[in-house]
């Protein structure tokens, strides 16, 4: 479920998350840095708009490493 954003600036804040979670898996040393913070980042935007338990389900569903998901988990509570 959404709150204040429809799927459109959904889909592009996902993607995004993906792409900044693939730098933090695969990135080098200054990129995980800035990955870390920018996850961090959206996480806060994406917990303010998505519904924290489908968030979170489709994240485990994802296979996010437990690395991801200590990031993420301010987005999922």
């Amino acid at each position: 479920m959404l709150r204040g954003i429809d799927q459109m600036e959904t889909g592009i804040l996902l993607t995004k998350m993906s792409v900044v979670l693939a730098k933090l898996n695969f990135g080098r040393p200054e990129e995980k840095r800035v990955a870390r913070e920018e996850c961090e980042r959206l996480s806060k935007v994406l917990a303010q708009h998505v519904d924290p338990h489908a968030f979170k389900l489709a994240a485990l569903n994802l296979g996010f490493t437990e690395e991801e998901m200590r990031v993420l988990e301010p987005a999922a509570v």
